[in-house]
This record gives structure tokens, C-alpha cells and sequence, in this order.
């Protein structure tokens, strides 16, 4: 399934935070020119953003009722913004993303979360990606962190599947309202 729980506690004292991936995560890469739709949901709606995004909506249901803050970690920014914007279709105006690198310089990912807690301190976090970097270098650094983790990383031609957002939902259940691990 893909997914790696980091269950150290730390002094983290806010609400989790969720980095989401667009293609390969929240839709999968599919459709015409990859193939069909996974089984992995019951049905499945095709969003127009510059390009085809197919989302489950039981997926974005779930997602939706998850208690974090949710935050974009993909390089479509110009995508998921805006009132026509990905984030907007699903019902997420406003979602923020994480800073692209200058254009001549490559996005590492992780580097970008690191950012991100350089300036919002440090919280328990999902991070839910295709891409193999999350595994190379994001679960060990993940395990190294002071905060509970849950690394997610779906097959890119499906997608998060319902077992993965049971796992999300478990990982959040399993926090106290500190941020820690319950006893």
C-alpha cells in the first residue's frame, strides 16, 4: 500500500497538516492516453483544469472531512489556483501550496515541507506523493523528525485509494489534541 507511520512524539501543539500531490495522488495519472479508471472507487468525475483531472468523489469526500490543514505539494500551482482553479473545484478555495524553487532550479520536495515548517513550526504531517523521492530521502528523514508522520506514496495510475484514507483517518484519530500520539 505504500504508507509508513513515524510515531515519535514531539512538542507540536496545532492541528496536523496534509501535503497533497496532485496527479498520481488526489487523481490518478489515467484516462485516454494511460489507460482506464482505477476500481479502486465506486465512480469517478472529470474536472477540467488546462488539463483532465479525474477525482473520486467519495476520495474527496473523505479527504474534505479529515481534520488538517490541507496544503498542495505539486508543481501546479497555476492549476489549483483561482475561482476555476482545482482547488476551488473540489470545494477547497483558498488551499495553499508550498513555494516553487526559481525556474532554473529543481523542486525538491522535501526541502519544500522543511520551508514550510521554517515558517509554521514544525507539526505532526501527512505527506501523500507518487513520486520515488519519498522514499528515498523523505522516509528516512521523516522517521528522524520529532513529530508523528504518516508518508503516503499511491501507485501514480491510481491514486489514493480507500485503505489509504483509512490510514489517514486512523493516523489523525490516533493524535491527541496536542499533536502526540495517544497513550
Amino acid at each position: 500500500m505504500g504508507v509508513t507511520v513515524a510515531s515519535e512524539s514531539g512538542p507540536a501543539d496545532r492541528r496536523p497538516v496534509a501535503f497533497f500531490d496532485v496527479d498520481g495522488v488526489v487523481s490518478p495519472i489515467a484516462g485516454a492516453s494511460m489507460g482506464p479508471l482505477p476500481q479502486s472507487w465506486s465512480s469517478w468525475r472529470r474536472l477540467s483544469v488546462g488539463k483532465s483531472v479525474f477525482v473520486a468523489p467519495e476520495c474527496i469526500a473523505r479527504l474534505t472531512a479529515l481534520p488538517v490543514d490541507r496544503t498542495w505539494c505539486s508543481t501546479w500551482q497555476g492549476l489549483v489556483d483561482g475561482d476555476r482553479g482545482l482547488s476551488a473545484q473540489l470545494g477547497w478555495p483558498g488551499m495553499p501550496w508550498l513555494r516553487l524553487p526559481p525556474r532554473d532550479r529543481p523542486w525538491d520536495k522535501r526541502r519544500a515541507i522543511e520551508g514550510w515548517f521554517a515558517d509554521h513550526g514544525v507539526r505532526p504531517f501527512i505527506w501523500a506523493d507518487d513520486d520515488l523521492r519519498l522514499d528515498l530521502s523523505g522516509r528516512p528523514w521523516a522517521h528522524r523528525l520529532s513529530v508523528p508522520t504518516l508518508l503516503i506514496r499511491p501507485r501514480k495510475n491510481v491514486g489514493l485509494t480507500p485503505d489509504h484514507l483509512t490510514a489517514m483517518e486512523r493516523w489523525v484519530e490516533s493524535l491527541d489534541a496536542r499533536g502526540s500520539p495517544e497513550s
